[in-house]
């Protein structure tokens, strides 16, 4: 997922805007990555495989915020209902290769098909605690709220893996 962001912003972000787009910096790397990191080592401590999906959902949440913010600020006359649907959009192509990876079995297809849920929590929760979105900052406070939106983002996934897992047997 982090080589999936890394794309989109160098193929769409600077080719299709310009250079005026300023770079990304080692605060908003950490910030995107870290809660990321959070599911891989819980993963790996507990041995449960499971938390591959809020891992992705990390992903997939700062992957829309950060379009929704892009387009806020390129895109201001246009209706924001439509950015944040088209960025929760984006953010859920991240589950193109979980598909794959998962081999289209159940529950993994039901959890990746819901994804939109948690992704828009994530990308309202960002909305609704970021000051001045239709010109947002690049500032560490900034990358902060987006980590913790996509981390709560991540949140609402675990609970409906849980859900799903209970279910499943």
């Amino acid at each position: 997922p982090p080589l999936l962001i890394f794309l989109r912003d160098k193929l769409i972000s600077y080719s299709a805007l310009g250079p005026g787009i300023s770079r990304h910096n080692v605060q908003s790397i950490l910030a995107i990555c870290l809660p990321g990191l959070v599911w891989l080592v819980a993963a790996v401590v507990t041995d449960q495989g499971g938390l591959f999906y809020p891992y992705v959902l990390t992903f997939a949440a700062s992957l829309a915020i950060l379009e929704l913010t892009r387009e806020i600020h390129h895109y201001r006359s246009r209706p924001w209902l439509v950015l944040f649907a088209s960025s929760v959009g984006v953010g859920w192509l991240m589950f193109l290769p979980f598909f794959f990876i998962t081999h289209f079995g159940q529950p993994w297809l039901l959890l990746a098909l819901v994804a939109p849920g948690p992704i828009a929590v994530g990308a309202s929760l960002f909305m609704l605690i970021q000051p001045g979105i239709d010109d947002c900052p690049r500032d560490l406070p900034r990358w902060l709220r987006q980590g913790a939106a996509s981390f709560a983002a991540s949140i609402v996934g675990l609970g409906l893996f849980l859900l799903a897992q209970s279910y499943h047997g």
